[in-house]
């Protein structure tokens, strides 16, 4: 009866997990590129989306918002350095095409994908209109995790 209820608790247990696709938001927020920060810059919005099967198995999206008044060129610089020596290989053919970013570059390690976006001006001032913070920065940049 015992090995039974084992056998059991094992396969409802092995069930259960397998309903939330993989990678979770809190396995994305453990990868250390998560925690990479552009110095200088004001990180001022962190969340994203946790995986779910509402339309299908959808894995989980990490973003970051931050604001800042140096150049784009300068993040991409400061986050290709933290990233390759974490083991992230360049690959903007992979980069998150949003309406919202005016450029982009991507990164790959494994099955994960890091995207840093610089938002458009036009987007910047939209999103400042309803969150002060956003205002009086030069660049306006977003990290997506997946």
């Amino acid at each position: 009866m015992v090995a039974g209820s084992v056998v059991l608790t094992s396969l409802m247990f092995a069930v259960g997990c397998s309903r939330q696709p993989h990678p979770t938001l809190h396995e994305l927020e453990k990868i250390p590129a998560a925690s990479v920060v552009y110095p200088g810059g004001v990180a001022s919005g962190q969340g994203g989306s946790d995986s779910n099967r509402k339309f299908g198995a959808n894995a989980a999206i990490f973003q970051r918002t931050g604001v800042t008044n140096d150049a784009p060129g300068q993040l991409l610089v400061y986050f290709q350095t933290h990233l390759i020596a974490e083991g992230w290989i360049r690959n903007d053919a992979l980069a998150n095409t949003r309406e919202d970013f005016g450029q982009t570059w991507g990164w790959t390690m494994g099955e994960r994908r890091f995207t840093l976006g610089i938002v458009t001006a036009y987007y910047q001032r939209l999103r400042a209109q309803t969150t002060p913070i956003f205002a009086g920065y030069r660049t306006m940049y977003e990290v997506v995790i997946t």
